[in-house]
């Protein structure tokens, strides 16, 4: 009987203690958890990712005064006229334009160009559509939709974005996207690299024009890069897809130039 007593008692002593062990490690695991979200032992929020208000200025001409297939609204931030071939472009609630070095949220290398016209009534920029092939649509337009630049590896690399501010020179492997909303439907008019298919396209060209001292870039031209190369296949060309619930279809091709000159801030 009294054996039987002292391994009862025994077997009883060491469940507590397993009891006890695994209370005190989950206790402090849940505060090394927590003291770990933030330095006063809460939860930190979600840190947002960082964006660059720019100036943009969309040239009706080139160069030497030849017209170009995008062209600007001829309008100042305030919406008076420039008095000039040209129009300049600024995040600006009044007028519902967002415009900024954002990309897919500025994380690593991924800092690209946009304008949004989409949710504004007041300005917008004007679309010469010139058909090389297909049957998609023909004339000049006037949009509120979206221009998109984003820039790759210069040696012809898709894999990898490159971020604007670290274009010291220029990059001949960059792509425009065009958003041009028509007739109920939506187009896209694109060159660049990822949009090769089924008909290969060309690129565009950043240039940096003025640079920090400490190495960083902080205004830009780009335009379409007019040399054919293993990396441009067909300069001056994009193809325009309808675009649908995140999928393109394929219309035809089209030519494309412009001119945008672009600053931060």
């Amino acid at each position: 009987m009294y054996i039987k007593r002292f391994l009862l008692a025994f077997l009883l002593m060491i469940s507590l203690a397993s009891v006890l062990l695994l209370t005190s490690h989950y206790s402090a695991r849940a505060q090394s958890d927590s003291n770990a979200a933030s330095p006063g032992g809460q939860r930190a929020k979600p840190t947002p990712a960082p964006v660059y208000n720019v100036t943009s200025t969309i040239n009706d001409f080139d160069s030497i005064f030849n017209p170009l297939q995008l062209q600007s609204d001829n309008l100042n931030v305030n919406l008076t006229g420039t008095g000039g071939a040209y129009g300049i472009y600024q995040t600006d609630s009044s007028t519902n334009v967002i415009n900024r070095i954002d990309g897919d949220g500025c994380v690593g290398n991924n800092c690209d160009g946009s304008l949004y016209l989409d949710n504004s009534t007041n300005r917008s920029y004007r679309l010469t559509f010139n058909r090389l092939s297909g049957s998609g649509p023909t004339g000049t337009y006037s949009f509120h939709g979206h221009l998109h630049s984003v820039c790759f590896d210069p040696t012809g690399a898709t894999t990898n974005t490159v971020a604007w501010s670290s274009i010291t020179s220029s990059n001949p492997n960059c792509g425009m996207r065009v958003r041009v909303p028509l007739n109920n439907t939506s187009y896209a008019l694109i060159m660049g690299p990822r949009y090769d298919s089924p008909q290969p396209t060309g690129r565009a060209t950043l240039t940096c024009t003025q640079q920090l001292p400490g190495g960083s870039c902080v205004a830009w031209t780009i335009a379409p890069n007019p040399t054919r190369s293993s990396i441009n296949p067909n300069p001056g060309v994009a193809n325009l897809y309808t675009s649908r619930n995140g999928t393109y279809n394929f219309v035809g091709q089209y030519t494309l130039t412009y001119s945008v000159n672009v600053t931060y801030p």
